[in-house]
């Protein structure tokens, strides 16, 4: 995490409540502490790929633009397209600096007379402070929003959804809309990049106590498992989803994620198109986001160095012993000289890996 940013503190709202379900505490590659599992990760996991669990999000920052240029505004700063969606349709892509580098990416969802942006944690006040930089005669306002996340996350969490909001919840990629859950108005977004197929709950801060805890009361027949970091982590990595910061460093390029549908090639002039744009019709990239798989037993300490032929190709990042393929697994921004899958690489410390596309797991989500 840069140092300019503050460690994201919101998860800590549900303290208690997650140490009362067994949650052990432990601090996240973010610098934050989060409830790591609740005692029975495998279960967690389990959850995850064959019906639904429940995990705090209360860590993603969150801001909301409102004013008459608020679209016009945003779509001069990030790559993707966000006059395209209608309400309660939204969009993803990039922040990028003027020489066309990843500063964050981010989810804009767009409501009427608002646009809602998930960022990174920690994030939010920096690119508050980067976005206001901008504004000179744009009549729009940057808030930060007092709504807590919950993630409902596994194959069947859209169906365990709609019993309990007594009809359909939103379907498809940042899809939206408010639905009543417990007796609380609560805003429902699609979301695909959580590793498993799932929704995201935003929620007041006072509702989200009863709210997990309705969610997570097995006691009472709730179908939802809770899930601590560490499983959302291995469906995180097994989907192939980097985090900027951990997975992608400062001098990351919007083409070098492979997130295709994050930049708009027609939409006209942000910040940093002309660079992107560049990259884009020179039709090659020196580094591609890849997956490895090691040989070895045990996964590698993060920042481990992969090497093609005695030369220096990448680092190791978010390493993970993957209980779907039964074999460790990491994440590397990976020069272009060792990307192609199959090529077979050293990692320091653990002997050889192979390169592969990403993601490593599919899902689906019913």
């Amino acid at each position: 995490m840069p140092e300019d940013e503050a460690a994201p503190t919101g998860a800590l709202h549900l303290a208690e409540l997650h140490q009362s379900l067994g949650g052990r505490f432990e601090e996240t590659a973010q610098g934050f502490a989060m409830p790591v599992d609740y005692g029975s990760p495998d279960d967690e996991y389990r959850a995850l790929r064959t019906s639904c669990g429940v995990a705090d999000r209360s860590w993603t920052d969150t801001l909301e633009l409102v004013g008459e240029d608020r679209v016009r505004f945003l779509n001069g700063m990030v790559t993707c397209d966000v006059a395209a969606p209608a309400a309660g349709q939204g969009t993803y892509g990039f922040f990028t600096d003027p020489k066309g580098r990843v500063l964050a990416d981010v989810a804009v969802l767009v409501s009427e007379g608002r646009l809602l942006l998930e960022l990174a944690p920690g994030s939010g006040p920096r690119m508050a402070e980067h976005l206001s930089k901008y504004i000179i005669t744009d009549r729009v306002e940057i808030r930060e929003v007092e709504l807590l996340e919950l993630a409902i996350a596994g194959p069947t969490a859209g169906l365990c959804l709609d019993r309990l909001a007594g009809g359909e919840v939103p379907r498809g990629d940042w899809r939206h809309g408010r639905r009543h859950l417990f007796g609380h108005d609560v805003e429902i977004c699609s979301h695909p990049r959580l590793g498993a197929p799932g929704f995201v709950i935003r929620v007041t801060r006072d509702a989200s106590e009863e709210l997990f805890s309705a969610l997570a009361d097995r006691d009472s027949g709730s179908e939802f498992t809770a899930v601590g970091h560490r499983a959302m982590e291995e469906v995180r990595v097994e989907g192939g989803f980097a985090i900027p910061g951990i997975d992608l460093d400062p001098k990351t390029l919007p083409q070098e994620t492979g997130w295709i549908d994050a930049v708009s090639y027609t939409k006209g002039c942000y910040l940093g198109q002309e660079i992107v744009a560049r990259v884009h019709y020179r039709g090659q990239v020196n580094r591609h986001l890849r997956g490895l798989c090691f040989e070895a037993t045990v996964p590698p300490e993060p920042g481990a160095a992969v090497s093609f032929e005695g030369e220096s190709v990448g680092v190791v990042t978010s390493p993970i012993l993957s209980p779907e393929l039964g074999q460790p697994i990491g994440l590397t921004m990976i020069h272009r000289k060792a990307f192609e899958p199959l090529t077979r690489v050293e990692v320091e410390g653990v002997g050889e890996a192979e390169v592969t596309e990403l993601p490593f797991v599919h899902t689906s989500i019913a």
